[in-house]
């Protein structure tokens, strides 16, 4: 019987000559070196998709040669159940053998699979300095400018294989968050310091404010006391002149009110003749003011009724200039006509 994995071959003897091998010492061993010779003919390229698929399905054969083996050995006849012993040791003898082998196909591309997962599993690591949610803007400036100096440090080559693009697009676009976040947080530290001095500031103004305070009312009550007896003294030594001096002020202000009086009433008198002296007069610029402007307004009427007349005169001696009447009769008919402007006549 022969099995095919594409060009690759394993080669079993048919299912009737099988029980054979088993019945005679060596035979299985002897199968089992032939799969393994034949195996040993065939090479693959692990590092190809097709190569290590090409492994894998050679080395399925292996397992499916091992099975067809068992099936035969389960199958041998009731005379061969009295050498199970035998036949399973030699059997055993068979799966381990193969089933090494099959480990062994397999191996280089399990191994090559695994070294590739682990150099991309590296790479992936490696890009895990460019995480963009390692540190934000709140986080304090000195480990933002760290960070960005160990990303700085990091050097993209061609070591980096398939990953370089990735690498340095990351890093940059690292560097450009982390460096805003940088200018961020140094801008809101700067205000921090600042808000910390003026708050130290104020402290200290505040202490040198209470101090003082505390000293000037030290002094103020000292001095409000020495005040206050010197003007306990002085008040004892006023109120005497105050009374001595009571009467004589009382005195003198009765004869200065008096002699106020007497000035007030004076020059009250004074400015009432004033006043009446300026009321005349008043009324005199009025009475000679009014006859003037009644004088000029007659006038300016006169002068206005003389030029009113002197031009309906005008219009009328020109009207009838212009109709060249041909008697007094023809003349009067106008005017009562109404031609001649300004005249009407009664009828």
């Amino acid at each position: 019987m022969a099995e095919e994995t594409g060009t690759d071959l394993i080669t079993l003897p048919s299912k009737e000559e099988l029980p054979a091998y088993f019945k005679r010492d060596g035979g299985i061993e002897e199968l089992v070196s032939k799969i393994e010779a034949e195996a040993g003919k065939v090479e693959h390229d692990v590092s190809t998709a097709k190569g290590r698929k090409a492994a894998r399905s050679f080395a399925s054969k292996v397992s499916k040669s091992k099975t067809v083996l068992e099936d035969v050995r389960k199958s041998i006849t009731e005379e061969w159940r009295q050498k199970t012993a035998e036949v399973n040791a030699r059997g055993k003898v068979a799966v381990e053998r193969l089933d090494a082998l099959r480990d062994k196909i397999k191996k280089p591309a399990d191994d090559y699979e695994q070294k590739e997962a682990d150099r991309q599993a590296k790479h992936m690591r490696a890009l895990d300095q460019f995480d963009l949610e390692q540190l934000d803007s709140h986080a304090p400036s000195f480990e933002l400018k760290a960070l960005i100096e160990r990303i700085e440090a990091v050097e993209i080559n061609d070591s980096w294989e398939e990953f370089e693009g990735d690498a340095r697009e990351q890093k940059a676009a690292a560097l450009t968050k982390f460096k805003s976040d940088l200018g961020i947080a140094e801008q809101r530290e700067a205000q921090e310091r600042e808000l910390e001095e003026l708050r130290k500031e104020k402290a200290e103004r505040e202490a040198k404010e209470a101090e003082a305070a505390a000293k000037a009312e030290e002094e103020a009550a000292a001095k409000a006391a020495e005040e206050q007896r010197a003007k306990e003294k002085a008040d004892a030594e006023q109120k005497a002149r105050e009374e001595a001096e009571a009467a004589a002020k009382a005195r003198e202000e009765r004869l200065a009110r008096e002699k106020e009086e007497a000035e007030e009433r004076h020059r009250q008198e004074l400015e009432a003749a004033k006043a009446r002296e300026l009321e005349a007069a008043a009324a005199e610029r009025k009475r000679i003011a009014d006859e003037k402007r009644e004088a000029e307004e007659a006038e300016a009427q006169r002068k206005a009724d003389a030029e009113h007349r002197k031009a309906i005169t005008a219009e009328i001696v020109a009207a009838i200039t212009a109709a060249k009447p041909r008697s007094y009769e023809h003349l009067i008919d106008m005017m009562i006509d109404g031609e001649i402007p300004h005249v009407k006549v009664a009828v």
